[in-house]
């Protein structure tokens, strides 16, 4: 597993250097930065952690710790926006992202490729901290099958979604050159649109190199305070599909409504209250389940929920949790998070993961009117 660890990180840096050998090469006599490359930085990082479960039949597959190499390319914001000057001129970035997660016979390699946000929360001298957020598409090698792979109950589909979470710290070692190194989580799974899906989750160290194409240029500037007394309201209608209730069973096709008022409080975010609505077609099985000693073929269900919900110019991550009170599954309390887009004044898209205390009970898009 070391062998392992260290091909990654001995790869990752061989992607890396044949881009800036070139570029320090250089020195002081080199061109101007085409306008192109302004904000621009290429990097490196690897990754040692080990998965974690709360199930003891996926513990038997981990043969290895976790472990993974980088590439990247991102770009400091130069303060165009607003939402970049109220977010303090974040990074955003692209990463390539390849390893072992930890089960090299069972769950094989992984490649994960994914747009993410860097957030500054700290910065003296040569030294910045930050927190990056990103998310996108993972593939695995050796997904769950019944024939030839029936060890693997973590991870039922070849392609999955990738999230991760990381506390990131820099220093500057030379001019444009630094040093990072962090902690943060990963997390793949495929929503329960197809079973088993565990999921993987990954806590890990990480330690890289970035090199900068060039200064940062970026226009610093205040802004007023844009709180308002004005309630938004917005209604949201999307779908899913998962299979249930074991692996092979059918695929069940869900619908959901949701109605949000919310204010906002500051230039950054919303605070709100909503209300769930489903049309569940695996809660017949559910509530079989749940309350045996009353079963109902009712497949509506309702929930309330607070929300908060974080604005990136016309992107925005909204957070939501509360209790169901119509059907409510044994779990009580369900969360949702994800992603919206701002496609015009009144139109808008998202797509949500809903789950009970951490485990996915499914995906669902659609859109949404805002009044």
């Amino acid at each position: 597993m070391f062998k392992h660890g260290c091909t990654c990180f001995f790869v990752s840096v061989w992607l890396f250097l044949p881009l800036l050998c070139p570029l320090m090469a250089t020195g002081q006599d080199s061109l101007p930065p085409s306008p192109k490359d302004h904000n621009l930085s290429i990097g490196s990082r690897f990754y040692y952690g080990s998965y974690f479960t709360s199930q003891p039949k996926a513990e038997y597959i981990r043969d290895s710790y976790s472990s993974f190499g980088e590439v990247y390319l991102e770009k400091t914001t130069t303060g165009k926006k607003d939402w970049q000057v109220s977010h303090r001129y974040p990074t955003a970035g692209v990463g390539f992202l390849f390893g072992n997660p930890g089960s090299k016979k069972y769950i094989g390699n992984l490649y994960a490729l994914y747009p993410y946000i860097r957030f500054p929360l700290l910065s003296s001298g040569t030294y910045r901290g930050s927190l990056k957020m990103g998310g996108g598409v993972a593939m695995i090698s050796k997904p769950y099958d019944v024939y030839t792979n029936p060890k693997n109950t973590l991870i039922g589909t070849r392609f999955n979604v990738f999230l991760s979470l990381a506390f990131q710290h820099e220093i500057k070692l030379f001019d444009r050159l630094y040093l990072d190194a962090g902690i943060g989580i990963m997390h793949i799974s495929n929503g329960s649109t197809t079973l088993p899906n565990l999921g993987l989750n990954i806590p890990n160290l990480n330690a890289g190199l970035r090199f900068a194409l060039s200064e940062p240029i970026i226009n610093r500037r205040k802004l007023a305070d844009s709180s308002s007394s004005k309630i938004d309201l917005a209604a949201y209608t999307s779908v899913s599909v998962k299979q249930y209730p074991w692996v092979g069973g059918s695929y069940y096709l869900i619908n959901a409504m949701q109605l949000e008022a919310s204010k906002r409080i500051k230039r950054n975010y919303s605070l709100g209250v909503g209300v769930l609505l489903l049309y569940n077609r695996t809660l017949r099985r559910y509530i079989m389940e749940d309350r045996p000693e009353n079963p109902t073929y009712n497949k509506f269900q309702a929930g309330v929920y607070l929300s908060y919900e974080h604005f990136l110019g016309r992107l925005s991550i909204p957070v939501n949790i509360g209790p169901y009170i119509y059907n409510g599954s044994s779990s009580g309390i369900f969360q949702q998070y994800g992603i919206r887009f701002r496609a015009s004044r009144h139109l808008s898209t998202q797509i949500l993961l809903k789950s009970h205390s951490g485990q996915a009970d499914f995906i669902h898009t659609g859109i949404g009117y805002n009044f």
